[in-house]
């Protein structure tokens, strides 16, 4: 821990990155789930 203690982007930016991920995801089958429910009525 002490190599990294100076290095906060080490942790934070990896964290954020899987962050969007995720939210971007939800966010994509989220729309998609939607598209297909238009299309069913």
């Amino acid at each position: 821990m002490a190599r990294t203690a100076g290095q906060w982007w080490t942790f934070v930016f990896p964290g954020l990155l899987l962050a969007v991920a995720v939210s971007g995801f939800n966010l994509l089958a989220d729309g998609i789930e939607r598209a297909r429910e238009v299309t069913r009525h």
